[in-house]
């Protein structure tokens, strides 16, 4: 895990609501992501079996994201954040930061030709 870039979207979460919303968000981009986050969940390659797992993302994601423009992802964060109810502006947001990492650790992914892996804990 320490040698993978990593995308911290440690955000209060609700799993899966707010990732099907991401993913939802996404859609209206048109991206080919699913409807729902799971769709996006290939392998999961370890669990603890208590509450922290690691799972492989489907590439398609990695490359979907991995290619937004700056305006794009813009949207996307616009779109995504408006339920979390920020009083900052849009670039300020942990949202945003966190899109804005996962496209890095994308664009990574892609060029490393690595799997993105999905690391949920608690």
């Amino acid at each position: 895990m320490k040698t993978y870039p990593v995308a911290n979207f440690s955000l209060h979460l609700l799993i899966p609501e707010d990732l099907d919303r991401l993913c939802q968000s996404l859609r209206k981009q048109n991206l080919p992501v699913p409807p729902i986050f799971r769709g996006l969940l290939v392998d999961q390659v370890w669990y603890d079996g208590i509450s922290e797992s690691l799972t492989v993302v489907a590439e398609s994601f990695a490359l979907a994201v991995a290619g937004l423009c700056d305006a794009t992802l813009e949207h996307i964060a616009l779109d995504w954040s408006a339920a979390f109810h920020y009083q900052e502006p849009l670039h300020q947001t942990p949202a945003y930061q966190a899109l804005m990492r996962l496209r890095t650790v994308a664009q990574d992914a892609i060029a490393q030709k690595k799997a993105l892996l999905l690391h949920l804990v608690g």
